[in-house]
Order: C-alpha cells, then structure tokens, then sequence
C-alpha cells in the first residue's frame, strides 16, 4: 500500500546521506518569485494537498536489520511551510 512502502538508496543517495554534517546538512530550500498578491491560506491549502497525494514528500531514511539505508514511507510532517517577504534587491 501507499502507506507502507521502502525502496533502497542509490549509490549517489548513500553519498548524500553520508555527507550530511551539521554545519552542511543537505538539505534544500525552495524560493518562489510570484506577481501579484498572494492568497497564503489557497496556497498553503493547495501545496498539503500535494503533499498528502505524494509519498516521496514524506519519505523518511531508516536504516535496516542490514545495516543499510532505505528510503520507507513517512507518517510525519515533511517541511516546514514558511512564507517571508523577499529582500528588496530582489524585488527589481
């Protein structure tokens, strides 16, 4: 089922998970640019809606009785959903 699913790391997945440090997680941000006003309650509506029909946004790492790293099915939040205006140099 969707909800109970696992799939192993690739050999450049294993490189990421590896080379994850404190002072240099991997991790990733996204930035939007968008004209006009935006309706954050839509958006933020719209984008769990994506996230609840999409399993690879809450996958989680586990490790196995192996020892090996595997991608499996998550249960938690994903991210975090912040809004925050752009700085200005950004705005021209």
């Amino acid at each position: 089922t969707c909800s109970d699913w696992s799939l192993p790391l690739t050999n450049f997945e294993e490189f990421l998970r590896a080379d994850d440090q404190p002072d240099y997680p991997m991790e990733f941000w996204l930035r939007l640019s968008l004209a006009g006003p935006l309706d954050r309650e839509r958006w933020a509506h719209a984008f769990w809606s994506l996230v609840a029909t999409q399993p690879f946004l809450t996958a989680r790492l586990r490790r196995t009785d192996a020892g090996r790293w595997e991608l499996a099915a998550g249960t938690g939040t994903p991210c975090m959903l912040r809004f925050e205006p752009a700085p200005a140099r950004h705005l021209a």
